[in-house]
């Protein structure tokens, strides 16, 4: 069973805060915390009654999995100075193929795929957890841990969670760039942003619905171009903004009928 294991974690933002917190309490023994902000360390090895340590090389010999949780740039580095240790060593990025690890003795992929943030505590629940691998023993492994968080655990080959990293760029993060924008604009003309959630809320409840295809509403794709113009005039120097609206009606307009 996984609660007689102990795992060590590597950082202390906002993907290890969340996963610490949220394993200790499954009752999982955090062993021990290291980042290079050491005060973040100390706070993060408080809240999971673990040893807070200043350098790789004082993880515990016996702990069973290391989880690095730490900019994608770092995993490499990370990993270079845990490759003697017999832990499975794990990161947890979208972006990064398993094969950063592939110097250490035993290694896979621990990839939850959720926004988090240290200020609200992540409700794995409902998380998709994708795993992954150097062998199917350590991968059992890995799908008993992601069950003590979720009900939701899958394989995924590094290619192909690449591609949900990327899809979920476009949903998320390239949306919410949209939102801010909105935001600005709103603010500009003495409106609040409140004015967008009554509006947001249908669209995303019609959208756990549907076929994203088949509800893309608005001028692009109606070519309505007296519209698209008067709202190009309306942005006025706003340049950076009249390139993502451009950009993005001419993508809308390249879209096949529905």
């Amino acid at each position: 069973m996984i609660d007689s294991f102990s795992i060590a974690i590597v950082g202390a933002g906002n993907v290890a805060t969340n996963l610490a917190l949220s394993l200790f309490e499954t009752g999982v023994t955090i062993r021990s915390v290291y980042s290079r902000n050491m005060e973040n360390t100390h706070v993060l090895a408080t809240q999971v009654n673990a040893r807070a340590i200043s350098s790789l090389a004082e993880v515990h010999p016996d702990v069973s999995v290391i989880v690095i949780a730490v900019s994608d740039d770092e995993i490499g580095h990370v990993a270079h100075h845990l490759q003697s240790h017999s832990a499975l060593i794990v990161h947890c990025s979208g972006s990064v193929d398993i094969n950063v690890l592939s110097g250490c003795k035993n290694y896979g992929v621990f990839y939850p795929f959720v926004v988090m943030r240290k200020a609200v505590r992540t409700d794995f629940t409902n998380v998709d957890f994708f795993i992954e691998a150097n062998d199917e023993i350590h991968l059992s492994l890995l799908n008993t841990l992601a069950g003590k968080l979720t009900k939701s655990v899958k394989t995924l080959h590094s290619k192909a969670r690449l591609a949900l990293h990327i899809s979920g760029v476009f949903a998320n993060n390239f949306v919410n760039l949209q939102f801010i924008i909105a935001q600005q604009l709103l603010n500009e003309n003495g409106m609040d942003f409140d004015v967008l959630r009554p509006m947001l809320a249908n669209y995303f409840q019609l959208l756990l619905q549907s076929n994203p295809a088949t509800i893309q509403t608005g001028p692009a794709i109606r070519h309505d171009d007296r519209v698209i113009q008067k709202h190009l005039e309306l942005l006025g120097s706003h340049s950076d903004f009249k390139e993502v609206y451009r950009l993005l009606t001419a993508q809308i307009q390249q879209l096949p009928q529905q």
